[in-house]
């Protein structure tokens, strides 16, 4: 009878481990860590140091504009994000190229050299397109895409007698201003585009700006640092003007939201700054769960 009764139990427990190994296999799998990951790729042709740190940059500035979204973290340079890390994941392709040439500099641009000197001009265009796709357990299915162009020049005084080696430095720094920026504006002018609406004062003396900020995510936006640049030109002047305006609160997606701030008169002795558009540099913190 004993002897039964041990086959019975033992019977028993082999039932109860079958079960749990059974609803360990039909759990669900964990949900992901993180709300979204950030896979980049250039096909710039550029020597590999350069593009090794344009596409850390590209990362960089995709994760600037998904504060509060990504991993305090990056995943390490060169190996993608494993599948599932994240509820989404944001795919951005840059195609483009750059060019540099030396060119004479006029007096302006590089201050007391009273136009004894060259400069090197960085040129650089080209279409980053984006992608966010949202984890369903096996891939990242597109949930928006989306493209931008950009077009900017940089430019780098050099002395009118630099030698051949100082020649080749110059243009390799001038290279190395080539930084995929509009990574930024293109992911911001889609998820959550900034206007300066509305400027007031004398001019060349302090502005009151109004900014028109739209959240079109689809995530609650909790924080906002703003910094803009622009400039005034008339017919006998020209003025420069740079302000600061910070959102803490909460907008939600499709809310719009005017940000008024107080810009201060920011002249320059680089003349190409005063023809440069309005520049907006936005650093948002969203709320995950979008």
């Amino acid at each position: 009878m004993a002897s039964s009764l041990r086959i019975l139990c033992a019977g028993a427990a082999v039932l109860w481990a079958a079960a749990g190994l059974a609803g360990e296999a039909s759990a669900a799998p964990a949900a992901p860590a993180a709300e979204v990951d950030v896979v980049v790729d250039t096909g710039l042709l550029t020597p590999p140091d350069h593009r090794q740190s344009y596409l850390e940059s590209m990362r960089a500035y995709a994760r600037e504009c998904l504060g509060g979204l990504v991993p305090p973290e990056p995943h390490p340079a060169g190996t993608p994000p494993r599948a599932g890390a994240a509820r989404y994941r944001l795919f951005v392709e840059h195609r483009g190229k750059v060019e540099v040439d030396a060119v004479a500099a006029p007096a302006e641009l590089v201050g007391e050299n009273q136009g004894e000197a060259r400069q090197w001009i960085t040129r650089q265009k080209g279409t980053i397109r984006f992608r966010l796709g949202r984890w369903d357990g096996s891939g990242y299915p597109t949930v928006d895409q989306w493209s931008s162009t950009f077009q900017t020049e940089h430019f780098l005084p050099m002395p009118a007698d630099a030698s051949v080696e100082e020649r080749a430095q110059y243009q390799r720094a001038a290279r190395n201003l080539a930084t995929p920026e509009g990574v930024k504006s293109g992911i911001l002018d889609r998820l959550l585009p900034v206007k300066l609406a509305k400027t007031a004062g004398k001019p060349g003396s302090p502005q009151a700006m109004t900014l028109a900020v739209t959240n079109r995510s689809r995530w609650t936006l909790t924080h906002l640092d703003i910094a803009v640049t622009w400039c005034a030109v008339g017919e006998k002047d020209r003025h420069r003007y740079q302000g600061e305006v910070t959102f803490d609160g909460r907008l939600e997606p499709g809310a719009q939201v005017e940000l008024k701030g107080v810009a201060e008169p920011a002249p320059s002795i680089f003349g190409w700054e005063y023809t440069l558009p309005t520049q907006i540099e936005a650093r948002p913190v969203f709320e995950p769960g979008g």
